[in-house]
């Protein structure tokens, strides 16, 4: 009879302990390297508690001992055995074990089918930087993720960007990005105030899901003073710089310009024949009319060709169309050499003769 209200307080106290788990219990991950669980433990639970994480399809199993949190919960971490080895679609099944107070082992299922790409918290970004550059603010961070060369998660992540007034924690202001960077314009901050500024993240809800992660670590930064002037500003951060720019673009576009005027004119230029006609310059300045009237009452009259006088003229009586010979008439030696006086040419003189003579002496042959 002893023996049997003893197994009913067992399995009654069994039946709480397991009650009391079921619906007390969170596990989540980074999807990088380490599940962090808590579990809520009553008073119950005496003595040593830990979880069980066996991976399916795999002979890969961790133990993670629950640490006593206070107010009765209990939490712990695992790591896995190399970092950046989560994958879609890995699953585990997580089982609570823990010594009865009478010194009895007694385990139970918490779940038997988790995924890791489910419940994932993830890392905290890093890096925050705050830039200031044409009237605007850049906020540029780093996700943590960037080492895992097969991990979608990084793709996969939107951000929540806060930024306050750092004196008094009051108009908090919240931007929503899916990238590792975001700018606000200066319009939309007050002049001379310090701002504190932390990003944190979460999964995108399109493939991963889980919750937001931690703040990063706070930046400050200042606005510009009141007193300053947006052109003042500008000449003391940026005005030097692209004043320099300009200036020398300028001075570069100058030169060219002058570059190209002189050889414009250059091709532009005509000689001037003064050097040549030095007396239409000197005594007409340059009037041609003028110039060709004086050279044309200077031009000298040609005369016409005197006719050279004649020492001597012999006639001679043309002979008959018979009596002509020919020296390239062949076999006629004994003609040619009684020619005689014959062979001498109608108009032949010892210096020369002019046209005329040669004129009248082919009428007298023709006739």
């Amino acid at each position: 009879m002893e023996q049997l209200k003893m197994l009913q307080l067992v399995l009654l106290h069994a039946g709480l302990w397991l009650t009391d788990t079921s619906e007390n219990f969170q596990c989540d991950n980074d999807f990088t390297l380490t599940i962090s669980c808590s579990v809520n433990l009553t008073s119950a639970h005496d003595g040593l508690h830990w979880l069980n994480f066996d991976k399916m399809y795999s002979d890969e199993t961790y133990k993670c001992n629950l640490s006593n949190t206070g107010g009765g919960h209990g939490s712990c971490s695992v790591a896995m055995e190399s970092s950046c080895n989560f994958v879609d679609f890995d699953m585990y099944k997580i089982t609570l074990c823990g010594n009865a107070s009478d010194g009895a082992k007694m385990c139970h299922m918490l779940d038997d089918r988790y995924l890791p790409k489910e419940h994932i918290k993830p890392n905290a970004p890093c890096c925050l930087a705050v830039s200031h550059n044409a009237s605007r603010h850049h906020f540029m961070w780093k996700n943590t993720y960037e080492k895992c060369r097969f991990t979608v998660l990084k793709d996969n992540l939107e951000y929540q960007l806060c930024f306050y007034d750092g004196r008094d924690k009051g108009g908090l202001r919240f931007h929503y990005t899916d990238k590792t960077d975001y700018s606000v314009d200066d319009r939309d901050l007050e002049r001379n105030t310090e701002y504190t500024t932390r990003v944190r993240s979460k999964p995108s809800e399109t493939h991963f899901k889980g919750q937001w992660s931690d703040w990063s670590q706070e930046v400050r930064w200042k606005t510009d003073s009141v007193t300053d002037s947006p052109a003042d500003g500008f000449l003391s951060k940026h005005g030097k710089k692209t004043f320099l720019a300009l200036g020398a673009t300028a001075t570069l576009a100058l030169i060219l310009g002058c570059a190209l005027l002189i050889k414009r004119r250059r091709d532009e230029f005509v000689p001037t024949p003064e050097p040549y006609f030095q007396s239409l310059y000197a005594n007409c300045h340059g009037d041609f009319k003028s110039w060709a009237d004086t050279k044309g009452n200077m031009t000298m009259t040609l005369k016409p060709e005197d006719t050279l006088k004649v020492d001597s003229h012999v006639e001679e009586t043309p002979a008959r169309h018979d009596e002509m010979t020919y020296e390239n008439v062949p076999n006629q030696p004994e003609r040619l050499a009684a020619r005689g006086p014959a062979s001498i040419p109608p108009c032949y003189c010892p210096e020369y003769c002019t046209m005329s003579d040669l004129e009248k002496s082919a009428q007298v042959s023709g006739n």
